[in-house]
């Protein structure tokens, strides 16, 4: 069975792959998300990890520059800090408690809710900035069988857009992205060109600045790949709590905000909001 590490030390060397290969000039391009750049897309994967982990373990993660001065060591030291915490063998006995969530080993709630986030924002980037856009297949799959039974309750969230159509045909990672809200030639409703980065804007801070999972790792849920750890008493015991957490996300839309989702292109909830959801 993967580990948590090695499983974050292949998806995050994906991300890192396609941060070292963006041109010096090529940050400001509008990524596969309404009014984000390529730097946001860092910036969201940067910003709301940190808080998430310190609010359920108590633990800080180094901090590196900010994605507007110097994105690719923004990456770097954040991504370096996750790999150090998993590679830790004392990880393994610690655990991540939130009150939407119950109480997880720290590597499978980093795995559920943070990794699954860096895969699928790695196709963001590489559209935004003309690199390989191919994800894992055998990920994409994985991921993909985990939403499909969520369908309704993703969309009740209000934090994935309409599902956009797709041949039956298409490809594995052609239907995730479609699943989740992105057309299919991943064009985000915004023009060519430079956008300007949402730096310290409500909806960065809605989107990254406050202690809650990212929403798509409701995905890793049932995570074929940890799914022997996640049947041990302590993740067990978790279960009916990730299920409460999926109903306080459904209750969200009620109150929701309009504009984008930095995950999916769809209504984003208020920063308010979003604090008691399980996935931002």
């Amino acid at each position: 069975m993967t580990t948590a590490a090695a499983e974050h030390r292949t998806v995050a060397g994906g991300f890192t792959d396609r941060v070292r290969g963006v041109a010096p000039d090529g940050w400001d391009a509008p990524a596969p998300v309404a009014g984000w750049a390529a730097r946001d897309v860092v910036r969201h994967l940067v910003e709301w990890f940190p808080g998430f982990l310190k609010a359920g373990s108590g633990i800080d993660l180094p901090h590196g520059p900010s994605a507007d001065e110097d994105p690719v060591a923004a990456w770097t030291v954040h991504s370096d800090g996750v790999q150090a915490l998993l590679d830790d063998p004392a990880t393994a006995g610690r655990t991540l408690t939130n009150p939407h969530l119950g109480e997880l080993p720290l590597d499978i709630a980093i795995d559920r809710f943070y990794t699954s986030d860096v895969f699928m924002h790695t196709w963001d980037l590489a559209r935004a900035t003309g690199q390989d856009e191919k994800l894992d297949p055998v990920r994409c799959a994985a991921l993909l069988e985990g939403m499909l039974p969520m369908d309704e309750v993703l969309r009740a969230s209000g934090q994935y857009g309409p599902r956009v159509e797709v041949p039956d045909d298409a490809d594995v990672q052609t239907r995730l992205l479609a699943f989740i809200g992105r057309t299919p030639d991943g064009s985000s409703g915004q023009p060519p060109g430079r956008v300007r980065s949402v730096r310290r804007s409500k909806r960065c801070r809605a989107a990254c600045g406050v202690p809650s999972p990212s929403p798509n790792a409701i995905a890793c849920q049932v995570s074929p790949r940890l799914r022997d750890r996640s049947s041990s008493p302590a993740s067990s015991a978790s279960s009916s709590a990730r299920t409460r957490g999926i109903r306080v996300s459904a209750a969200v839309r009620s109150t929701s905000s309009t504009g984008s989702s930095p995950c999916s292109g769809s209504a984003e909830p208020a920063a308010s909001d979003i604090t008691s959801d399980t996935a931002s």
